[in-house]
């Protein structure tokens, strides 16, 4: 839906079920919606009703009051899979979406970028009922409270392995700023680079990450000077973003942010993503579309539950092939450790420092997947290694 000579305004009202059926009346696959303006809510989409959202877009619509791209009206449960919203602003709440009292919504890998409020929730502002999972919020403006994200009263947030860096208020709560009078949670998730108007360039302290009350409990996250609310096993140590600047809020190798998180916080795959038909396990994907659970060999686990340990934030760590230390790169030390694994099929890897186990050699060499590390592993290893 594009509105260039007139306003197009894209409006959704659909009888909704009882909430715990969970079964959408209408999906909206790749839908993409840009350019569009409401003299109200929601610019790109107001949605009154419960539909999934599949690999939607909602770029540079905007909203006279609230919901520059999206707003769900009370009752409405909407679901998002994959969704970007993008460049989307508010004459008051909610650059990117915004959520009535009474909404139920659920969000999966979904992206919230360069959008902007006039008032509060530069990417998201929600009253409602929000959970989000594996979700980046990155670059929204807000000049009331919350950057990233904002929750007011009677709303409620669980964010799970999400990240918020780069976001700025001119009020409070540069990445997330939370208000509402029941609990919220923060797990698995990033808060760095974000800016609110209380900072200044001259301060000693980093900006304040998050702002919230006594209902808000943040755990296993990495926070920009730290969390003193309630909460357990957050740290304030730099997560080593590949390149915020650009834009790649992904993990370099040893960053403290990998095999850092909890597993049993993991949201379940209640969309299917891996299409397995299992909508109880671990979802399994991280923002980009890789593995959610990926062992790193080189870092220690400090998070919680058994190998391997979900990393904190939006991205799991990716090894680069062949790359055994974890350096970024495929060098004469990685060739090291691939001779000990060049073992052939039944074999044992020789010794190496640091030692290798035959896991290690699978997990790092094992290049075609055929259960053991030979001669063809090393033709892979050997184009890797000239790259």
């Amino acid at each position: 839906c594009v509105g260039v000579a007139i306003k197009c305004f894209f409006f959704l009202m659909i009888r909704r079920p009882p909430r715990s059926t969970h079964f959408p009346y209408t999906t909206l696959f790749r839908s993409a919606f840009s350019r569009n303006a409401a003299s109200l809510i929601g610019g790109g989409m107001y949605n009154a009703g419960n539909p999934l959202l599949v690999g939607c877009t909602f770029t540079n619509n905007s909203a006279g009051i609230n919901g520059g791209g999206m707003a769900n009206g009370f009752g409405a449960e909407p679901r998002m899979v994959r969704c970007t919203y993008l460049g989307n602003t508010a004459a008051h709440d909610g650059g990117g979406m915004y959520n009535a009292v009474g909404v139920f919504s659920t969000m999966t890998n979904c992206v919230f970028a360069d959008n902007a409020a006039s008032h509060d929730g530069g990417g998201l502002c929600n009253l409602g009922d929000q959970t989000a999972g594996n979700c980046l919020f990155s670059a929204n403006i807000a000049s009331g409270n919350g950057g990233g994200v904002f929750t007011g009263d009677f709303g409620t947030a669980t964010l799970v392995n999400c990240t918020l860096g780069g976001n700025s208020a001119k009020g409070l709560g540069g990445g997330f700023y939370h208000l509402g009078t029941d609990d919220s949670s923060l797990t698995n998730c990033i808060f760095w680079g974000n800016l609110d108007g209380a900072y200044d360039s001259g301060d000693s302290q980093p900006p304040i990450q998050i702002q919230g009350n006594h209902k808000l409990s943040v755990r296993y996250s990495l926070v920009q000077g730290g969390w003193t609310g309630q909460g357990k096993s957050n740290s304030d140590a730099d997560p080593m973003f590949a390149n915020a600047a650009m834009g790649d809020y992904s993990l370099r190798p040893g960053s403290p942010a990998i095999d850092a998180g909890s597993n049993g916080a993991v949201l379940p795959d209640d969309t299917d993503l891996n299409t397995n038909g299992d909508t109880e396990e671990p979802t399994p994907f991280d923002l980009a579309g890789r593995p959610r659970f990926l062992d790193d060999a080189g870092t220690a686990d400090h998070g919680s539950g058994t190998a391997p340990i979900v990393d904190v934030g939006a991205f799991e760590f990716q090894h680069t092939t062949g790359d055994f230390d974890g350096d970024g790169d495929v060098d004469l030390n990685d060739f090291t450790h691939f001779g000990s694994c060049l073992s052939g099929p039944g074999m044992s890897p020789d010794s190496a420092t640091p030692p290798v186990t035959g896991g290690d050699c699978l997990l790092f060499f094992d290049l075609d997947a055929d259960g053991d590390v030979d001669i063809r592993d090393f033709a892979a290893f050997q184009q890797a290694f000239t790259q």
